[in-house]
């Protein structure tokens, strides 16, 4: 079996990403246009929140060590950390929309039972 690679992974969520983007959402904003796009933003925040890396300080410690990464997830330079921190903060409006999408494509699947159909209680995994 192959095991997936961070190419892999960025590759799914941006085809989540166009899969489930409410063009509605990102309606205009006062100012500068931005430098960096949504997309690009909420990869890079999912993929820290998968290492666990929390805090913006660290998370901008960590884009400027990895530089490959960094443009394969569609950011061409390393944005300030002020930066991170505010398009972090204002990510909840273009994300709830979204969600929505994302919730009611999910609601479509049989949820799967935590119960072992053949005795009618929980799998037991250490006798």
């Amino acid at each position: 079996m192959v095991t997936p690679t961070f190419a892999d992974y960025v590759a799914l969520l941006f085809t989540l990403f166009e899969r489930f983007w409410q063009h509605a959402a990102a309606r205009a904003h006062r100012g500068r246009p931005f430098v960096y796009q949504h997309k690009a933003l909420i990869v890079f925040f999912v993929v820290m929140q998968q290492r666990r890396i929390f805090h913006f300080k660290a998370q901008h410690r960590w884009l400027q060590h990895h530089p490959e990464l960094r443009q394969h997830m569609g950011l061409p330079e390393v944005p300030n950390r002020t930066t991170v921190s505010r398009r972090y903060k204002d990510l909840y409006p273009v994300l709830q929309p979204m969600f929505k999408g994302v919730w009611s494509a999910a609601a479509n699947f049989v949820p799967l039972s935590p119960l072992d159909t053949r005795s009618g209680q929980s799998p037991q995994h250490h006798r």
